[in-house]
């Protein structure tokens, strides 16, 4: 991600709606001195909801008038959450910790601490990438604590991102449109992807769910790219900053989400897209503020938004409303992060509360 300037948002937007933006780029482009870090095993639990068991069914279309809050977690600054491939853990990230939770028992397995910046975590369970450096990034293994790798760029990197499957690690360098990718086993340079062009900055870079495609993000465009060719796909253009993205599982619809005007209000636009053509199919217009997150379910059938204090669950086929939930009990924080467990059956949420919600199919 690059510096966020808020020439070019919508006159009326309000300053809540900047501050949101400012505070979700901010995760990607701050600079912290490095530490070594630690890790601590922490194995007294700190929920404030009774856990719910590993028994329950995915959230679909059909019983998504049923998902309640099952769980909640406490932690400090949440700012982004990644389940681990089997489920059995869900990682909360801050600005220099990770923690790894059980999403069932809501146990505290592990906390990783240090002052250097968290750029990722990843879906194997163990591995975090930290801003060692300027231009230097390392892998560490939170349980032990210890260094796994350094990659060592050269010049300074922005964002670190890794692979849905765990396996590369993207970085984004300050001064060029361009990625890197690299064999997080080996430490090693697999390959350097550029092309993508556009006159404002580049807010970040985010994987397809399939691991295939890299998706760029600059002020107002959305671009895919093809990892094995380096091909670019479809401009999609907006009239507004781009708040949140997500792609569905299949790789054939793009959500976008962009600031609208309705009765004098800013509020939510979500826009969707085919991939293959670049036509927008449908807008799905949101009750309150623009998403700043936005997930598919692990089989593309719903889609999640937050909206001010809410979470809307809206169904793919019918392009209908289904759930909205409260997830906030104060107007004055917000809801910055969604993501599906991979087997559907938890959607969980991290707000500016401090607070990192479970959400599941009540019986």
């Amino acid at each position: 991600m690059k510096k966020l300037s808020a020439e070019g948002l919508a006159p009326g937007l309000s300053l809540a709606i900047i501050a949101i933006i400012l505070l979700a780029l901010a995760f990607g482009c701050s600079t912290t001195p490095a530490a070594t870090p630690t890790a601590t095993a922490i194995p007294s639990p700190i929920p404030t909801a009774t856990p719910t068991p590993p028994s329950s069914p995915s959230i679909k279309p059909e019983n998504a008038s049923r998902v309640k809050e099952s769980g909640r977690i406490n932690v400090s600054g949440p700012l982004k959450l990644v389940w681990s491939l089997k489920g059995d853990s869900l990682a909360i990230l801050g600005q220099t910790t990770v923690s790894l939770f059980d999403p069932n028992t809501l146990q505290r397995q592990v906390t990783f601490e240090g002052s250097a910046r968290v750029l990722d975590f990843s879906s194997d369970g163990h591995t975090v990438a930290i801003q060692s450096g300027a231009d230097q990034v390392e892998l560490d293994n939170v349980t032990s604590g210890k260094a796994v790798t350094n990659i060592k760029l050269g010049v300074p990197s922005v964002q670190g991102l890794f692979s849905p499957d765990g396996a590369m690690l993207a970085l984004t360098m300050q001064d060029e449109i361009a990625v890197t990718l690299w064999d997080v086993a080996t430490g090693q340079q697999l390959r350097k992807l550029s092309g993508f062009r556009t006159a404002a900055p580049v807010y970040g870079i985010f994987f397809a769910p399939n691991g295939r495609s890299l998706i760029w993000r600059a002020r107002a465009t959305v671009q895919l790219m093809d990892i094995a060719t380096g091909q670019l796909g479809p401009i999609f253009s907006h009239e507004d900053f781009v708040t949140a993205l997500a792609l569905s599982p299949d790789g054939k619809t793009l959500a976008t989400v962009v600031p609208t005007m309705v009765d004098n209000q800013f509020v939510g636009s979500i826009k969707l897209w085919d991939t293959a053509s670049g036509s927008g199919t449908a807008t799905l217009t949101q009750d309150d503020r623009p998403a700043m997150s936005i997930t598919f379910s692990n089989d593309g059938r719903l889609l999640a938004a937050d909206s001010g204090t809410f979470i809307e669950l809206w169904d793919m086929a019918s392009h209908q409303r289904l759930q909205t939930l409260n997830a906030l009990s104060s107007a004055t924080d917000n809801i910055d992060w969604l993501a599906f467990s991979p087997d559907g059956a938890i959607l969980a949420s991290t707000a500016t509360d401090g607070t990192v919600r479970l959400w599941r199919v009540s019986p």
